[in-house]
């Protein structure tokens, strides 16, 4: 149980705000262009199922905290001796490696997590025959071993340290498969790294490289390239060799340019974010990647879309959040298979009328135009959008509801926050599938009766949030929503809330900064209530059952959380 009058509390699954969490390069401060925003990095494994390597992660809309599946271990034995373990605990310390294929214990060492100077004599000992060597998370300057003693090895990490030159030996390991060498302080590569032929998977995110190897495309084997919050301004030519490459990850870098990528025909997933880059259109450097699915271009300086994307009748994703895009090409609504398309962030004044107006997208289901300055939108041409379900407006110039909302009657997610609009109309009930609602931060003064007279939201409703309006009451049937989880009308003119109690499911719910000088006796019938926030109200009485105990809400929410679960939670500070 968690019950505030104040701030939520962190963990409280509260509405989402639109905002993300940056990632911070280690040598942020240093870098000449500011981090922004993630979303949706997909790092799968081979697709065509030839695993030898796991996903190195996921980066999630609307979190934008990484999961990443790094190479990580820690030794049961501290003294940093070779330790056996069974084949699911390698799978476990080692997530981003399939050490399923090495059944004998002796070939995978991990030494990761504790401060390592030197190698133990017995791992020396038993070099050729190791397959897999993880010495990451640790405080490694350089390595300490002689790398030309693991001719068998497979899979290095020497992720997390603070390795600032790669010896030119590397070049010996020409059996390794897989490379780690993320978050360390290299500023250079040997160009014996190139002599690794077999390598598959190379990860060098987040060091301090301002250039790769000229030969970098001697590595024909490589299906996944992770360069991204490094330093590059350019890339060779040779990239263009590695055509059995499926993910090239150059997120966060300084590219102002790219090399024709044309040859790379089994590439699915291209990650350019927060770079520099003003065109694709010199030698229309992508057209060739017929198997692209996931684009990324988001934080750019694009002024428009280039003429190549819309070729790539295969992308499902295409991110170009972040840019200077003014208008958007028709040819847009000709990529048919795409799931999302995100344009937030842009300068987008109008909607083309003309865009899916004569061409189905039959798999979009998530439409952002968030962050623009969109006046009134018609969304007649949406109708040809039958699986549409997450619709984001907010931040634009809106002071209508966009209209005929008829058209996106499937929705599940819309997001008006930040625009101009005043009233909540009775059109709102044609969204029979609405799940959340996000209407905060307008000029809303009414919300009509209709939104709670309508059996359809009765019943799929979870989430409404009108904070931050001119709302001086809640219609009297606002507890027919009984699904709802979430209500959030803080900052608002009300002064009296009408019957609370029918809202059963309700588990958040703020009425902070309002005029309320009491609350409704029935709200302690809503017992799956978690938090209630009332700060900023000139509060004269409470219901007398939130008084037993202890004279405050919180002693009668605790009293009962008690008596159901037999657990006493922690007071939050208020």
């Amino acid at each position: 149980l968690l019950v505030s009058f104040a701030a939520p509390p962190a963990s409280f699954p509260l509405p989402r705000s639109g905002t993300q969490k940056v990632q911070t390069h280690p040598d942020a401060e240093t870098r000449h262009h500011k981090p922004h925003t993630e979303r949706a990095v997909r790092m799968d494994d081979d697709p065509h199922g030839n695993s030898v390597f796991g996903g190195e992660g996921t980066i999630k809309e609307g979190s934008g905290s990484s999961s990443s599946g790094s190479s990580s271990g820690s030794s049961s034995n501290s003294s940093g001796s070779l330790s056996s373990h069974d084949a699911s605990s390698k799978e476990t310390l080692f997530s981003d490696v399939d050490c399923s294929m090495f059944y004998n214990d002796e070939a995978v060492v991990f030494l990761s997590g504790i401060d390592v100077e030197e190698i133990p004599e017995e791992v020396l000992r038993g070099a050729e025959s190791i397959k897999v060597l993880s010495v990451a998370f640790s405080t490694l300057a350089s390595i300490p071993i002689n790398l030309q003693a693991f001719r068998g090895l497979q899979v290095l990490s020497l992720a997390e340290n603070s390795l600032k030159v790669l010896p030119a030996e590397i070049g010996t390991l020409r059996m390794l498969q897989t490379l780690d060498l993320r978050q360390n302080k290299l500023k250079t590569l040997p160009s014996s790294l190139c002599y690794l032929t077999q390598l598959q998977k190379l990860v060098l995110r987040n060091n301090c490289l301002e250039t790769i190897p000229r030969n970098i495309g001697n590595m024909t084997s490589l299906r996944f390239l992770s360069l991204r919050w490094n330093f590059l301004k350019t890339l060779p030519a040779s990239i263009s060799n590695l055509v059995q490459l499926r993910i090239l990850d150059l997120n966060q870098n300084m590219l102002q340019e790219l090399p024709s990528l044309n040859a790379m025909n089994q590439l699915t997933d291209l990650h350019l974010q927060g770079n520099q880059l003003e065109s694709l259109t010199v030698d229309e450097q992508i057209k060739g990647c017929s198997s692209l699915r996931f684009l990324s271009l988001s934080f750019n300086l694009l002024a428009s879309v280039p003429d190549c994307i819309c070729t790539l009748s295969n992308l499902t994703h295409l991110d170009l959040e972040g840019n200077l895009l003014t208008k958007l090409p028709l040819s847009l609504g000709t990529l048919t298979n795409l799931n999302a398309l995100y344009l937030s962030h842009n300068r987008l004044k109008r909607w083309p009328a003309e865009m899916f107006a004569s061409t189905v997208m039959p798999n979009l289901e998530t439409l952002d135009l968030g962050h623009n300055r969109l006046g009134n939108l018609n969304l007649t041409p949406f109708r040809n959008l039958p699986k549409l379900s997450n619709l984001y407006l907010n931040n634009n110039s809106l002071s209508l509801l966009p209209s005929p909302l008829s058209c996106i009657s499937q929705l599940h997610d819309l997001r008006l926050s930040f625009n101009r609009i005043s009233h909540i109309s009775p059109d709102i009930t044609q969204l029979v599938r609405l799940q959340q609602l996000n209407i905060a931060e307008n000029r809303i003064k009414t919300i009509c009766n209709e939104l709670a007279d309508s059996p359809h939201l009765q019943k799929s409703l979870l989430e409404l949030r009108v904070e931050c309006n001119l709302l001086d009451f809640l219609p009297e049937n606002i507890q027919n929503l009984s699904s709802l989880t979430i209500l959030n009308i803080a900052q608002n003119n009300i002064k009296i809330l009408p019957s609370l109690g029918g809202l059963q499911s309700l588990q958040f719910i703020s009425v902070s900064d309002n005029q309320l000088s009491n609350m409704p006796n029935d709200i302690v019938l809503v017992t799956s209530l978690i938090v209630l926030q009332t700060i900023g109200n000139p509060m004269k009485q409470i219901p007398k059952q939130f008084r037993n105990g202890g004279g405050d809400m919180w002693s009668f929410l605790l009293q009962r959380h008690q008596k159901e679960t037999g657990k006493k939670p922690k007071k939050p500070k208020e």
